[in-house]
């Protein structure tokens, strides 16, 4: 038979249950708040304080939720939707940064109303600026091509299933024709660029076809339009060609520029999602690491700083950022001996004496090399 659990029994389970419950909300990166309905903060963390500029859950407690948004209307429509639909889930906001700037938040919120309880709103926010910034800088990069592509003498289509999803004014004007949605093979020979012929070459199909009484250079190379595998095909006036043979040779460059452009805007696109890939999965393991991270350029200005060092040293990174490394040491010797030993050794692992903000000393031990 069983023993039933004693008072004492019961009160380390609840002890244990509020541990996990504070670890959760204190050491996790997004940022975790309770208000009331009138813009009063009731519970914060220190990374919702952090994200949005302030010292700690302390500090952000202060400032009423209002204040928070990067505009009133902002607010307005947060609170219109949630009484709406009672729970937001990956709702996308634009909050206020203590110094003013714009930070894009994805928030996961719900309206707890319990029966005899004044309602509450209670919920997560993650900032996803740097992903904005990301997206922008691609849409611009994607604007360029498309400029590039619409203002090239060459005529240049996209065909997808058979039909053409893409000409642009070149294309048409030597096509004197709109043939977007027409079937490929209607308005050109593509019996001489069939798709299995593609798969095996890498450069394309170069040929000569004669549409609508005109002679014609058509090139043609895999390629992918909205995630579909389809044919560029890029058409190029024979007769005109001959009626510009001076300008042959800049013509002929500037195809190979072209085609280095599309080459390398492919393997931007593919690298800069790569790197987007590594910087947020490096930037997540940093940020949520418990030991202090940091890092210095060669004359020994802060580059990098995570939130466990703002926490224990007291200096927000907008703070830090930039500054004497030696302001965290408690002496100069202490600095220099740490950097003969990386000059020498190129690492140094040891027992250090550092400085907070508001003057505590402490030690640590510092695994440092040069990369």
């Amino acid at each position: 038979m069983e023993a039933s659990p004693t008072e004492k029994d019961l009160s380390q389970a609840y002890l244990d249950l509020q541990r996990r419950y504070h670890n959760v909300v204190t050491r996790g990166v997004a940022g975790m708040y309770r208000t009331t309905l009138d813009g009063r903060i009731l519970e914060c963390n220190d990374a919702l304080a952090r994200m949005l500029g302030f010292t700690d859950a302390a500090d952000l407690l202060k400032q009423p939720a209002l204040q928070l948004y990067q505009t009133a209307e902002e607010r307005e429509r947060f609170l219109h939707d949630l009484h709406t639909f009672k729970k937001l889930v990956n709702y996308q906001i634009r909050l206020r940064h203590r110094n003013g700037r714009a930070i894009e938040a994805l928030e996961n919120v719900y309206l707890d109303e319990l029966e005899g309880q004044p309602a509450t709103i209670q919920g997560s926010i993650i900032d996803i600026t740097a992903f904005r910034q990301a997206e922008l800088e691609q849409r611009s990069l994607m604007n360029s091509y498309r400029n590039l592509v619409e203002h090239m003498r060459d005529g240049l289509l996209v065909v997808s299933e058979g039909k053409i999803v893409y000409a642009n004014p070149a294309a048409e004007k030597i096509l004197a024709a709109s043939v977007v949605g027409l079937v490929a093979a209607a308005v050109l020979p593509m019996h001489r660029v069939p798709e299995h012929q593609l798969e095996t070459l890498e450069e394309g199909i170069t040929t000569l076809v004669e549409v609508g009484g005109r002679r014609l250079v058509m090139h043609a190379v895999r390629t992918y339009h909205s995630g579909v595998p389809s044919v560029q095909i890029t058409l190029q006036d024979e007769e005109a060609q001959q009626a510009l043979l001076r300008e042959q040779l800049r013509l002929r460059m500037a195809e190979e520029v072209n085609e280095v452009l599309r080459r390398e805007i492919d393997e931007h696109r593919r690298t800069q999602e790569q790197l987007r890939r590594s910087r947020r999965f490096a930037r997540s393991l940093i940020d949520s690491s418990l030991d202090m991270i940091m890092a210095a350029d060669t004359e020994g200005r802060i580059t990098e700083y995570n939130p466990a060092a703002a926490l224990r040293f007291g200096y927000e990174p907008e703070e830090i950022m930039g500054r004497d490394a030696r302001l965290l040491y408690v002496d100069e010797d202490g600095y220099q001996h740490v950097q003969r030993e990386l000059d020498q050794h190129g690492m140094f692992a040891g027992e250090i004496d550092n400085i907070t903000r508001s003057g505590e000393r402490f030690t640590s031990f510092l695994a440092a090399s040069r990369l």
